[in-house]
């Protein structure tokens, strides 16, 4: 497990891996953590190690994104046209 702290963002990321997302000692290990995040007004958030492909997955998350910010900037020229 590590933690990562921004407190500029306001937000504590959990990492965990795949044997300790698993666990579920873990997640009453967290329990604590998530109150003290709370008590210094963070947000917790989990990560938890995936199995599949990070860079395909960014990528299409990515491409899909951009796509649908095409179609909203396509929609709101026509609007303005009419």
């Amino acid at each position: 497990m590590e933690l990562d702290i921004n407190k500029d963002c306001g937000i504590a990321l959990i990492w965990l891996t795949q044997e300790e997302s698993a666990d579920p000692a873990v997640g009453e290990h967290l329990k604590p953590v998530y109150a003290k995040c709370r008590a210094q007004g963070l947000m917790a958030a989990v990560m938890h190690s995936g199995k599949e492909d990070l860079y395909a997955n960014t990528r299409d998350l990515l491409v899909e994104n951009r796509r649908r910010q095409a179609e909203k900037e396509v929609r709101a020229e026509r609007e303005s046209s009419l």
